[in-house]
């Protein structure tokens, strides 16, 4: 499934993601910042301390996005972390559309 369209709500709280067939996911920054996949997030959610970095609000601001390709999505957040990268396969069955 693609998007037809995607944009950032809420002053960079959310992601919205409307999808070729209609729905739509919306994705609260602080969850999508979790998903992110890069071996600097990785590292910090395995870790059980989080840095007080990871606290602040810029960290689950959407400051940009941008597509990748056809099939992924790059976001650059507003605390400069600007590694997140993500297929839209995985964020459909991370963030199934509301019904």
């Amino acid at each position: 499934m693609h998007p037809s369209d995607i944009s950032i709500s809420g002053g960079g709280s959310e992601l919205i993601i409307r999808w070729s067939d209609h729905s739509v996911s919306t994705i609260p920054g602080h969850l999508l910042r979790k998903a992110c996949s890069c071996s600097e997030c990785r590292s910090r959610n395995r870790s059980e301390s989080l840095s007080l970095s990871m606290l602040s609000s810029s960290a689950h601001e959407i400051r940009e996005i941008d597509l990748l390709s056809s099939s992924k999505l790059y976001v650059i957040w507003n605390d400069g972390h600007d590694r997140s990268i993500y297929t839209f396969t995985t964020l459909r069955e991370e963030f199934p559309p509301q019904s």
